[in-house]
């Protein structure tokens, strides 16, 4: 129900020029299935050719996947890595430590072990340090749901015209 009301949402500020972009679901684009953390991203780690990341520098990482996977793919947030959307996608990096885009200091990425119940937790290491890659990429639910959040009641005024439009959603969960 959730979902749904999400796409409603995007219709509908789509309708009233408030949504700036049409939703890409790049999973589908790229033929992923949904991560195993939640519904909103995917993952993968073998390309389409067949091959793995192998242990790169940090910044290598930050480029591999779109490069090797193409348009939509990206390297993973420590966030989906530590929620487990990676784990079982390939390549045997469920034990080694992935690279991710969360900086960490200056010049230092957040790496996680590709299934964070075998790893110690999340280590900061900089970025001329060598670990692995896997990649993910969004869902049309994620842009769908962040292009503008919805609450219960949503007021907005126009700058130009003293026109208010009110939107009242209601949501089960």
């Amino acid at each position: 129900a959730m979902l749904r009301l999400a796409f409603i949402a995007l219709a509908l500020l789509a309708a009233a020029g408030l949504a700036e972009s049409a939703c890409t679901n790049n999973c589908a684009a790229l033929g992923w299935a949904i991560g195993a953390g939640g519904e909103f991203v995917c993952a993968q780690s073998r390309t389409p050719n067949g091959t793995c990341s192998g242990a790169l520098n940090g910044v290598v990482a930050q480029t591999w996947c779109q490069a090797n996977f193409g348009p939509g793919a990206r390297l993973c947030t420590a966030s989906e890595l530590l929620a487990g959307e990676t784990k079982l996608t390939g390549c045997n990096y469920d034990t080694q430590l992935i690279w991710s885009s969360t900086l960490c200091g200056s010049g230092s990425y957040t790496q996680v072990t590709g299934d964070p119940a075998k790893g110690n937790g999340p280590v900061c290491l900089p970025q001329e340090q060598t670990g692995f890659v896997r990649c993910c990429a969004d869902t049309c639910a994620v842009d769908a749901a962040t292009t503008t959040p919805m609450s219960a009641s949503t007021t907005t005024t126009t700058s130009s015209a003293s026109t208010t439009t009110t939107t009242s959603t209601t949501s089960t969960t």
